[in-house]
């Protein structure tokens, strides 16, 4: 479930995901839990770090339009955000930059830090830390769509679609074991939710480069001349079957080999 907020920001739509007010509550008891005098520094982070977050997805927005490619809004969750970004046209090079929009925009800002008066100081030293936390290669921060898009370069897009996401997930089982054994909660809880929508993020953009494969006829495979091929209606079945992985990926992965 998400609501839209009113209004546009650089031309981009912002939706907060249900579980988004939950991580609002919980940065306002850090405030009123600090000391007195700590106050208004706690309230300075999280505001830094709010206002990082929502940067650092209009950094990817406005990189994809820069670039011709669809955008259709933010979305603000417990753990950071998501810009929806339609991944067809953002296959080869152009995906670099858009995956880099992100983290450029934060250590761009991250200059402030060189401004020894507040708030602009610890406004660039979270900018500084939050681009970096997201330069990390592991699927679904910015720096394992980095590594995808510069492997895809070499390799079959869905293989290296497939590695970075396999990255991505032993990175995220190794901060849940951290969480189990270090007794941080937030690892724990990071830990499933980034494999998951790493996962879900991995599985839509494998199918719309199965859809586009589909429809530009780069999956039409070699057939004999004695036997005719299917018809029209049974391919698009096998489309329609393929493009939902029911127990496909087998052989998804077993076409892009034979290419």
């Amino acid at each position: 479930m998400k609501f839209t907020l009113p209004g546009r920001f650089l031309r981009t739509p912002i939706r907060v995901h249900w579980t988004f007010p939950a991580i609002l509550v919980l940065l306002l008891l850090m405030i009123m839990d600090a000391p007195p005098a700590q106050r208004g520094h706690t309230a300075l982070l999280a505001g830094s770090a709010l206002a990082a977050l929502v940067l650092h997805e209009m950094g990817h927005a406005l990189a994809a339009r820069a670039f011709h490619v669809k955008v259709g809004g933010v979305v603000l969750h417990f753990f950071g955000g998501l810009t929806q970004i339609d991944p067809g046209p953002m296959a080869g090079w152009k995906e670099i930059p858009v995956s880099a929009g992100g983290p450029v925009v934060n250590l761009l800002l991250g200059l402030f830090a060189l401004v020894p008066v507040e708030p602009f100081h610890t406004f660039g030293r979270i900018n500084i830390l939050f681009g970096g936390l997201n330069l990390a290669p592991a699927w679904p921060l910015d720096g394992g769509r980095l590594l995808r898009a510069f492997l895809a370069l070499r390799y079959p897009r869905a293989l290296a679609s497939l590695l970075s996401g396999l990255l991505g997930l032993v990175l995220c089982l190794a901060l849940f074991f951290y969480g189990i054994f270090a007794w941080e909660p937030w690892a724990l809880l990071a830990g499933p939710f980034l494999a998951f929508v790493g996962l879900k993020a991995l599985q839509a953009e494998m199918e719309a480069d199965l859809r586009a494969r589909m429809r530009d006829g780069a999956w039409e495979e070699e057939e004999d001349e004695d036997e005719p091929s299917p018809p029209r209606g049974k391919r698009d079945a096998l489309a329609r079957r393929l493009s939902r992985f029911h127990g496909s990926l087998a052989e998804y992965l077993e076409r892009n080999r034979k290419e």
